[in-house]
């Protein structure tokens, strides 16, 4: 359908910013430019069916599939063959794909689902009752390029298709209105005269800014440092041996009264009757810090107890997340070494994954110090002051989801972004709230190198031309609800349960014989 070839012109023309660009430095050659393009690469409406077919293939007779009973075949003169051969045109024009073995398969899979679709509209449209105005019919045959002399119809030419051939561009005609009436009155449900109106408000007032991030990462030594400090039973190091007993409570407690009596040896119980990774090293879990076995114990209570224990020392039965366990303590407990780097980057790690708050919490201290000092001494200076870097983007309106119908903001370079500021309705909440050349509130943000908090300073707000904005609505009415629309209706149909989908192996069957073509054939699937 339509939305597949404005797609592959897309991609060819360096994608979505691209047009974007364009569209910025000169919306009125943009939108004039892809009002052509889209009347042009609409296929199911506007692709006329009268064109030469290609040797060899177009002979054969081939059903792909049905739409609610209806086959969805390939034969020589069909709307099918007529969209492959028009993909094949388009894709030779626009050099896409060099990949002549997967090319060929997305030109028939294209052809494929645009005869779902036209097939699926036909039918709707056939049990709505609909039939177009037999002189519309006329007009449009009539104004056909291959009916045309000297800018006027021409009977002799029209003549020169033999009836057969008549009727097939009369029903063919007949198909692309009712095609056209479908598509159009969809459109016309799914907007209002006021949506355009609402585009334009949204692109009117624009904003540029300066931003800070300060990363997660970032946190600072000394801060790991005085944590451990304050929470030192957190952060003994233990070395225990231990057994695990994954069936009941009565068992556990049976094994460790073995051992207490002496009947048999903490390691051989390990290795006979524990499961875990720990059993063939008779138990031994090496040394670890106290948190890390909150992952396993069921009360925080427990592990405390753990803590207390002395060399020697065999603790009562605990309940774990997988059974239960117990214990034996293979020396006194020991304080962290907090000069240790590994100690400390091991404790940063718990911190970010387990205590988020703490380091959340220490961020926004830092934003809130930022912002104040912004009073005093400046954006940039404050932020220089405290080594914390900036950058700047806009102008841009609010544009919640990076719609490409404005300037998006993974256009602007600011890479920490990432993806997801677009969509977090309080990073634009904040932004457009904020005063200009004030400071906002922090925001805490994920981005594409990991969590942050941010503080934006709005340096400049715009308010766009009217011409601006009339282009952007122009844009938003021919170019953009369109493709919404044809995309939608594609994903609608070819996910229906009236469609049954045999293409790929149809096609499989088509051009691969053979065990060696058939392995190559997996290639094109994957």
């Amino acid at each position: 359908m339509a939305s597949n070839d404005k797609n592959a012109l897309a991609d060819h023309d360096s994608g979505k910013e691209e047009l974007a660009k364009r569209f910025k430095q000169n919306p009125f050659v943009f939108i004039g430019t892809l009002i052509v393009l889209v009347l042009v690469i609409i296929s199911f409406v506007l692709v006329p069916a009268i064109v030469p077919e290609a040797g060899g293939i177009a002979q054969k007779s081939l059903t792909f599939g049905s739409w609610n009973g209806k086959p969805i075949t390939y034969a020589g003169g069909s709307y099918f063959a007529s969209q492959r051969d028009y993909y094949t045109r388009l894709y030779q024009y626009y050099r896409i794909n060099n990949d002549s073995r997967n090319q060929e398969y997305e030109i028939w899979q294209r052809a494929f689902n645009d005869t779902v679709a036209r097939t699926a509209i036909l039918e709707t449209m056939k049990r709505a009752g609909y039939e177009p105005p037999k002189s519309l019919v006329n007009k449009t045959v009539a104004q056909m390029p291959e009916f045309q002399e000297n800018g006027r119809f021409s009977t002799a030419k029209y003549h020169q298709f033999d009836s057969a051939a008549r009727l097939s561009i009369i029903q063919e005609t007949k198909d692309n209105i009712i095609s056209k009436r479908y598509v159009d009155d969809l459109k016309g449900v799914l907007s209002s005269s006021k949506e355009a109106d609402f585009i334009g408000r949204i692109a009117k007032q624009q904003r540029s800014f300066k931003f800070a991030a300060i990363p997660y990462d970032s946190y600072p030594e000394s801060e790991v440092a005085d944590y451990i400090s304050k929470n030192p039973d957190d952060f003994k190091l233990l070395h225990l041996s231990q057994i695990s007993i994954d069936t009941d409570q009565k068992d556990a407690q049976k094994v460790l009264e073995s051992i207490r009596k002496g009947d048999t040896s903490f390691e051989d119980a390990a290795r006979s009757q524990s499961k875990d990774s720990y059993a063939e090293r008779g138990g031994d879990a090496g040394v670890r810090s106290a948190f890390e076995f909150d992952s396993m114990l069921n009360s925080k209570d427990d592990r405390l107890k753990l803590s207390a224990l002395n060399a020697g020392d065999i603790s009562e039965v605990y309940k774990t997340y997988s059974g239960w366990a117990f214990f034996r303590a293979e020396e006194a407990p020991k304080d962290t070494d907090v000069s240790n780097k590994e100690t400390i980057d091991k404790v940063r790690y718990h911190l970010l994954s387990d205590e988020r708050g703490t380091v959340e919490d220490y961020f926004i201290e830092r934003a809130q110090e930022l912002a104040a000092r912004t009073e005093v001494a400046g954006f940039d200076a404050a932020a220089a002051a405290m080594d914390i870097s900036i950058s700047e983007f806009g102008p841009l309106p609010i544009n919640y989801g990076d719609s490409t119908l404005f300037t998006t903001l993974s256009s602007q370079g600011v890479t920490v972004l990432g993806d997801d500021a677009a969509k977090n309705e309080n990073f634009w909440r904040k932004a457009f709230s904020a005063k200009v050349n004030k400071a906002s509130e922090p925001i805490v943000l994920s981005g594409s190198t990991g969590d942050f908090v941010a503080v934006i300073y709005p340096t400049e707000a715009v308010t766009q031309d009217e011409s601006i904005i009339d282009g952007i609505k122009n844009n938003f009415t021919s170019f953009w609800l369109e493709e919404t629309v044809n995309s939608s209706l594609d994903n609608a149909i070819m996910n229906s349960k009236k469609l049954e989908n045999n293409f790929s192996q149809t096609y499989i069957n088509l051009f691969f014989s053979n065990q060696q073509g058939a392995d190559q054939s997996s290639l094109i699937l994957e």
